[in-house]
């Protein structure tokens, strides 16, 4: 495949992702730890979830610029013009499409985060296995993996702490619900068995292929 075709095919699982996060966070019964901070703090700022979603990822993405000394120019527009895209689709589906959709039943939050953790598993897994536009937190933990001698692993569990723990200090503080909670559990599992379905799957028919 073309890199022309893969960077269509990754703009569209990058939307489609958007939809699987905003189904999660529509559920309301735990998201993970780096969307629990960005709806805490949504909560606190009084702005939506997709332009906090915005801020934040814009923030790594300008660090991952500094660590490679502004050497990507064309790679950090795609990360940034994606996902100004990816924050604004994630506010229509939550502020437009999703708010019409009735949560209180318990059944119904429970199988909006299992569909949602799906299906944002398998896109993620998809712009893995296509390689050209990685979102900017996983990028910026990938250059400091390339920094230093600590593994990628290391860094990008350090930022679920570090954000899990704001998270926390948010809700305490502001009195908010808590927004870690079972589904985040959930999300832990079922997210990253997603995307390696999806990137293996992948892997496997171009093998065959």
């Amino acid at each position: 495949m073309n890199n022309r075709k893969g960077y269509m095919f990754s703009f569209l699982f990058y939307i489609i992702a958007s939809f699987g996060v905003s189904l999660t966070i529509k559920a309301s019964i735990g998201v993970s730890a780096v969307n629990s901070t960005i709806v805490a703090l949504s909560e606190v700022l009084s702005f939506k979830v997709g332009t906090v979603m915005i801020g934040i990822n814009l923030l790594f993405l300008f660090g991952y610029m500094i660590l490679t000394k502004f050497k990507f120019p064309i790679k950090y527009m795609l990360q940034g013009t994606l996902f100004l895209l990816f924050g604004s689709f994630v506010n229509l589906y939550l502020y437009e499409l999703l708010i019409h959709i009735d949560t209180s039943s318990y059944f119904i939050r429970f199988l909006f985060l299992i569909i949602g953790v799906v299906i944002t598993g398998l896109s993620v897994g998809m712009v893995i296995h296509y390689d050209l536009i990685t979102f900017p937190i996983e990028s910026f933990c990938m250059e400091l993996e390339n920094l230093t001698d600590r593994k990628f692993a290391f860094y990008r569990y350090g930022i679920d702490i570090l954000t899990a723990v704001t998270s926390i200090s948010l809700s305490l503080s502001f009195n908010l619900p808590l927004f870690l909670r079972e589904g985040t559990i959930v999300s832990m599992i079922l997210l990253t068995a997603s995307m390696s379905f999806s990137k293996n799957k992948m892997k496997n028919n171009y093998i065959n292929n």
